[in-house]
């Protein structure tokens, strides 16, 4: 028996990678068909992403079904094992112990159930199997992350200039990669990417736009500290960003990005994850500020009505407006848009970027839209070209990302 579990354990550690990696290309794609629909069909890819979806659904069912005939070996072993001890322990009793007299009947009866007794204690060896080789891949996946370059150096102390109620942040010559500079050398493949020259003074509404890959949200991530750039200058009110408390920088910074993430709570606790100290009043301005009013006047419990698993599940445009009111309600001094409006009808988007210009009045604004009709609220427009060099997505040699306060 312990042969044909340490056969087994072998067997889970080498499926166990290969099932868990089958699952997220399942996942990936799935979330891509799910998120993605119009742009996947407006360049014709439908039926690649759908071939892809079937051989990535093709891989999980291989890897599942491997996985399946270990755990069930292991199970048929000890059953036989548990069989065998038995008919062999009858055996015993009925040549050795009874036709003797050398055993009487209750001890007799005891010896042959010790066997079954015996299987039922190691009946969870299959589980057990199973669970170790899970921990295991998991402690590796973990030490392949922690391993990983960060994507921010943190050895910054100095604090952030003391005008910093009105910075002015600035990009020169700078690139920025989301892969580690060792694969990058290592790689011609995955070189870093060219981000334009940016100045952004206090006050300046500023919109973004360019086609996919240019690298919108890598700036947006780079003026935001959630990445470094690996060449060139970046600097607040005149001072590198290196130098500076990556805490306090990124302090200056609220982000709604394009996939916000909906909390299993309270529609209150979502919203004070940007501004822990703030009043039902704050949160209810910030939700007419988006739009979300409505919303919120038909939850049976108000601002305590639970959003995610058990209460309302947030729509898309929902969960775009979340995200705004967040850093609306942060009162932050740079407001970082990506894509906020991308989920709305265009009534919905030209009443909410209406509001969001008067809310952000005083405050530097950063809008990345793909919509032409966001463009009519700004006379400052940036546009970027397809990049020379576009990052790849990360990997095992990915930088890694530190969690940031701004980032909701």
């Amino acid at each position: 028996m312990a042969a044909l579990t340490w056969w087994a354990l072998r067997g889970e550690r080498v499926i166990e990678p290969a099932c868990a990696e089958a699952q997220r290309r399942v996942a990936e794609v799935t979330d891509q068909v799910a998120w993605q629909a119009v742009e996947v069909s407006a360049i014709g890819a439908s039926k690649a992403l759908a071939a892809e979806l079937a051989t990535a659904h093709t891989n999980l069912d291989e890897a599942t079904r491997r996985q399946a005939r270990v755990r069930a070996r292991l199970v048929a072993g000890l059953v036989a094992n548990t069989a065998g001890g038995t008919a062999g322990m009858a055996w015993l009793v009925l040549t050795q112990g009874l036709a003797t007299g050398l055993l009487s009947a209750p001890i007799a009866a005891l010896l042959v159930l010790l066997p079954v007794a015996v299987g039922e204690a190691i009946s969870g060896l299959p589980d057990t199997v199973r669970a170790f080789a899970r921990a295991e891949a998991a402690e590796q996946r973990m030490s392949r992350l922690l391993s990983q370059d960060p994507a921010v150096d943190s050895t910054g102390e100095a604090q952030v200039p003391a005008d910093a109620d009105a910075p002015s942040i600035q990009l020169s010559d700078a690139q920025a990669s989301w892969t580690s500079a060792s694969a990058s050398n290592t790689d011609p493949a995955t070189p870093s990417l060219q981000l334009p020259a940016f100045r952004l003074t206090h006050g300046t509404h500023l919109a973004v736009r360019g086609p996919n890959g240019c690298g919108k949200s890598t700036l947006m991530a780079v003026l935001a500290r959630h990445l470094d750039r690996s060449a060139g200058d970046h600097t607040i009110n005149g001072r590198d960003v290196g130098e500076l408390s990556m805490a306090h920088t990124r302090e200056l910074f609220a982000i709604s990005g394009d996939e916000p993430h909906v909390f299993n709570a309270s529609l209150a606790e979502n919203l004070r994850v940007a501004a822990p100290e703030a009043s039902d009043e704050q949160m209810i301005d910030a939700l007419v500020v988006v739009g979300l009013k409505p919303l919120l006047d038909t939850l049976p419990e108000g601002l305590e009505t639970r959003l995610g698993l058990g209460g309302h599940t947030p729509s898309a445009g929902e969960r775009a407006r979340l995200a705004l009111a967040r850093a609306v309600i942060s009162r932050r001094h740079v407001l970082l848009l990506d894509e906020p409006t991308a989920h709305l009808d265009r009534g919905t988007a030209a009443e909410v970027m209406e509001r969001l210009r008067a809310v952000a009045k005083g405050k530097s604004l950063v809008l990345v839209t793909h919509r032409r009709e966001d463009l009519e609220h700004f006379a400052d427009i940036l546009e970027l070209d397809a990049p020379r060099a576009t990052p790849t997505r990360r990997s095992d040699h990915a930088k890694r990302p530190i969690i940031a306060d701004a980032a909701w």
